[in-house]
Parts: structure tokens; C-alpha cells; sequence
């Protein structure tokens, strides 16, 4: 197994634990440690995939892992944090951050976050200049604290604290109904939409692909939209894409 493969292994094991233990006192738990098999199933399947379809389709195995990933920790969090909360809201207050703005440019680029890795991975396959394997470590050691800390910093997004404004728009209709279905009602701390942008635009680039430059714009959009929609606290952008900085400076190092 290579060394993504490997942290997504690792990662589904905790969860699959923490979703056991817990499920003696709170039934949903059990849906965590459903997804941790899951998650576990794909990761150790990804050494198997190229007598499926070659190596191109082990590149792509682990798309099927970042949702598992993201779902995972939602049923093991009983309550919100609210001092948490207040704390994330006075800094956003304090920046001169109210009611969601909705802004159609920076809508669509949090809407587009969804293709993003994959379109991510298919600009660097197509480059050449990073392995696979490079791409899919910096992507999970960007997003995965950013989900696995959740049942530690449970809080709301500031979207569902402030309805101001909510559907305005009929992108942003879009993204709020997206992620009323495949969302799992929660805020991640970091963020992992921030964390995740910034680590692929930093691949691309390195991969040296001339999509690289609409990559990064894109990367920009989505940290932006996630504040101006009231998806994420500032705070949680912020540690987001530091993150993000930091998972491609390792997965680039290895």
C-alpha cells in the first residue's frame, strides 16, 4: 500500500473504533463505524484496483474515500460547541462580517469545489510533473484533520446561526440544497474546502500544468466564498489554507 493509501487505512481504523465504542451509548454511531468499513474497504482495495484497469485506475481509487472520509464523524457529535461558536462569531463580527452577501462569482467557485479534486488529479496526470501518489497525500494529510477533528470542535456553520439571506440567488439555491442532502450539517475546523483548494492548486502548480493559473483563481474563489456565504468562520478559512500550505510541502518533500 502506498503512503495515502496507507493514511486513508489508518484514519477509517480510528473511526471504525470510535464508531464501536460510542455505539453502546448512541446508536448512530453505528452509521460512523458502517462508513469506516467502507472507507477501510476502499483503501486496502487500491493496491488491488490495477488488475481491475492498470494503474490509471488505482490514481482515481481514492475518490471513493473523501466522502466516506467527510461523513464519518458527523454521528459521533451529540452537541455543539456554542462557546466555541461565539468565540468564531465575535472574531467574524469583528472583521465587519454579518448576513451572508451572496455574490454569484464566489458562489459558483464554492460550488465548484465538488470536481475540483478530480479535476485537480487530471490536470497533474496529464502534466506529469507529480505522481499520483504525491497528489493523493497531499489532498488527504489537507483534508482529513480537517474532518477527523469535528467530534473535538463541534460547532454550527455561521450560515445556519443567520438565515439572512440564505437562498438569495439560484446558485446559491444550489449550494444550500447540495449540501442539505450530502452535507452533514456541521462545520469543519479547519476547513476542509479551504484546505483541500489550496493543497490541489499547489499540486497543479507543481506539477507544472498550464491549467495551474485558472486552478489557483478557482482556489481563491472557493477560501472567498466560503466566508462571504457564511459557510465557514474566518477562522476556520484561515487555518484552512495554512493547512492546505502544509500538506503540499510535505506530500512534495516525500
Amino acid at each position: 500500500m502506498r503512503s495515502p493509501e496507507l493514511l486513508a487505512a489508518g484514519y477509517s481504523i480510528v473511526f471504525l473504533a470510535a464508531g464501536l465504542i460510542a455505539s453502546r451509548r448512541r446508536r448512530r454511531a453505528w452509521r460512523t463505524a458502517g462508513l469506516a468499513l467502507a472507507g477501510l474497504f476502499v483503501a486496502v482495495t487500491a493496491s488491488l484496483s490495477p488488475a481491475l484497469g492498470g494503474e490509471t485506475l488505482r490514481a482515481w481509487w481514492l475518490l471513493g474515500f473523501l466522502p466516506l472520509a467527510y461523513w464519518m464523524p458527523a454521528p459521533l457529535v451529540e452537541r455543539a460547541n456554542v462557546p466555541l461558536e461565539a468565540w468564531l462569531g465575535t472574531i467574524d463580527r469583528r472583521l465587519g462580517l454579518g448576513p451572508v452577501v451572496p455574490a454569484v462569482p464566489l458562489e459558483l467557485s464554492y460550488l465548484l469545489v465538488y470536481p475540483f479534486v478530480p479535476g485537480g488529479l487530471a490536470a497533474v496526470l496529464l502534466a506529469g510533473g507529480i505522481d499520483a501518489g504525491t497528489f493523493w497525500l497531499g489532498v488527504l494529510i489537507a483534508v482529513l484533520p480537517c474532518y477527523g477533528l469535528l467530534p473535538l470542535l463541534p460547532t454550527r456553520p455561521p450560515r445556519a446561526l443567520s438565515a439572512a439571506g440564505a437562498t438569495d440567488g439560484s446558485v446559491r439555491s444550489l449550494n444550500v440544497g447540495f449540501l442539505a442532502v450530502f452535507g452533514n450539517q456541521w462545520n469543519t475546523l479547519p476547513s476542509g474546502h479551504a484546505a483541500g483548494a489550496v493543497a490541489v492548486a499547489m499540486l497543479v502548480w507543481t506539477s507544472g500544468s498550464p491549467a495551474a493559473p485558472v486552478v489557483g483563481l478557482l482556489a481563491a474563489g472557493i477560501c472567498v466564498g466560503t466566508v462571504s456565504g457564511r459557510y465557514h468562520y474566518v477562522v476556520d478559512t484561515v487555518l484552512g489554507m495554512a493547512l492546505g500550505l502544509m500538506a503540499w510541502g510535505v506530500a512534495v518533500s516525500n
